[in-house]
């Protein structure tokens, strides 16, 4: 794993889980010094944490906003309960009026989404911003469908697009039939992670520390070094081993370790 270099103590502070379980944020600072870090330094990289996983969570709440708004949408919810009735065949005038609303918002939305999509009860794309890429595309089998499709809005885990290869995550709600007491479809956005980790970009910690995000598989989401996002997982970094502890059990929390060597 390729890391950057840093020649110091290293501190990870403030795992929190941010609105949904998938995002965890995390607090590098380096040391000079050996000796024990003040209590005020901790207190300082601590509440840095908590104020990124607050704006973090702002901005998937948006965007789990807009995914609510576009369940509620008339030729949304029209073209789901038909294609539930009858099938895409009988339904192609509501699905094209869906799919106008769609690619309206996701113009609207601009490039903070990959794709806006309607999706029927068996994981098959109805309708999408984006058809010609998703024409019969399958989601049944994920996560984040399965629990639309029960009736929990949710956000999926984080992945490379494989249209556009930027980080992003699924955003996924059930639709409703008119009468609001079947589930006829789920409506899916695709958020691009890059337009809420921007401040992260930006942000330094103290002398060469740096902020990350890690999924609770382990997986960084986001780290300054970009060979090191979706592809290492600090749960095989030994070293991380209490850092790793504070992630699974998503807690808060400080944990001194050990990179490239260095205490």
């Amino acid at each position: 794993m390729k890391n950057l270099k840093l020649g110091a103590k290293f501190l990870s502070v403030g795992f929190l889980a941010v609105v949904i379980p998938i995002i965890i944020i995390g607090i590098v600072s380096v040391y000079e010094s050996t000796k024990n870090i003040s209590d005020f330094a901790r207190q300082s990289m601590s509440n840095t944490a908590e104020s990124l996983a607050e704006t973090l969570g702002i901005g998937l709440n948006e965007q789990l906003i807009t995914i609510r708004n576009i369940s509620y949408t008339n030729s949304v919810i029209a073209a789901a309960e038909k294609v539930a009735k009858v099938g895409e065949e009988k339904s192609r005038q509501e699905i094209a009026n869906a799919e106008k609303q769609l690619i309206k918002i996701k113009n609207a939305e601009g490039d903070r989404v990959s794709s806006v999509n309607l999706v029927g009860r068996d994981g098959i794309f109805i309708a999408s911003s984006d058809m010609k890429t998703f024409k019969g595309t399958n989601v049944a089998a994920r996560e984040y469908f399965i629990e639309a499709l029960k009736g929990t809005p949710n956000v999926g885990s984080v992945v490379f697009s494989v249209t556009t290869g930027r980080v992003v995550c699924t955003a996924a709600i059930p639709i409703y039939s008119s009468t609001g007491k079947d589930i006829t479809g789920v409506a899916m956005i695709a958020l691009n992670l890059k337009f809420l980790t921007n401040i992260f970009e930006r942000m330094k910690v103290g002398k060469g520390g740096y902020p990350y995000i890690v999924g609770n598989d382990g997986l960084y989401v986001f780290h300054p070094v970009k060979e090191n996002i979706l592809k290492a997982n600090i749960f095989q970094i030994k070293s991380m081993g209490t850092v790793s502890e504070l992630v699974k059990q998503g807690k808060s929390g400080i944990a001194e370790y050990t990179l490239d060597g260095v205490r």
